[in-house]
């Protein structure tokens, strides 16, 4: 299936549009000519420079080689498909409306992930400060102890999270115990997890509402753990 344009806005070859007239009259153009405008425009959509090559009347083969993929030195206007102002050369076909209309939505984006995570966090901090120090068990050497087996987690959390039967407690835990080797025990910061306790409960809400039942004749539907970092999502 053939992926639409519109709905990958990071790629840079979204920024070339050619006009509609242009298509009329491509017979005009030489194929170098069309080729390098081509260059051209997916150079300024890796560099997201607004379709201005700057300086580009002074660059020589080798900078238009190693920038673009040109492999001549461009010192003329081509009408339709670029043009020099000063100094500078003006891609035509590269569409400077549309890169700003993209980074937009992604400065919107990422604003918006960083609140969701923002409130998530908030959240799971609140559940954590609830008795957080009394979860934390340390060695002799002042180091927080992890648990030593699976079994060791299940049962913390049957006796902890009530809402939990046998079966779910177990497979609970085997999910936790396996994202955590795989994160060699560290939280979402890199750090050394210290309150695998407190971790596991916040983890089992997070796999009660991922496995709660889809229909209306009760029991439960284990789901697809979902690849993420730190024990304690």
């Amino acid at each position: 299936m053939r992926r639409n344009p519109k709905r990958d806005p990071n790629r840079p070859l979204d920024f070339i549009i050619f006009p509609v007239s242009l298509g009329l009259k491509l017979h005009k153009y030489k194929n170098a000519d069309i080729a390098d405008a081509f260059k051209m425009a997916f150079y300024c959509g890796r560099e997201l420079n607004g379709g201005v090559i700057a300086g580009a009347k002074k660059w020589g083969v080798r900078k238009w080689l190693s920038s673009a993929g040109i492999g001549r030195k461009i010192a003329h206007s081509c009408a339709d498909l670029w043009h020099f102002s000063g100094d500078n050369l003006v891609v035509d076909i590269y569409d400077a409306e549309r890169e700003k209309s993209v980074l937009s939505i992604r400065k919107t984006n990422s604003s918006n992930v960083s609140k969701r995570y923002d409130r998530r966090n908030d959240r799971m901090t609140e559940r954590d400060k609830e008795g957080e120090e009394d979860y934390i068990d340390d060695d002799d050497s002042g180091q927080a102890r992890l648990p030593d087996t699976i079994h060791e987690v299940k049962q913390f959390l049957l006796s902890h999270e009530k809402h939990m039967s046998s079966e779910q407690a177990g497979e609970c835990a085997s999910d936790f115990w396996e994202l955590n080797e795989e994160n060699r025990w560290k939280d979402t910061n890199g750090l050394p997890l210290r309150n695998w306790k407190g971790a596991a409960r916040a983890y089992a809400d997070k796999w009660m509402q991922r496995n709660r039942p889809q229909h209306s004749g009760g029991g439960w539907h284990k789901q697809t753990r979902p690849r993420t970092t730190g024990g304690s999502l």
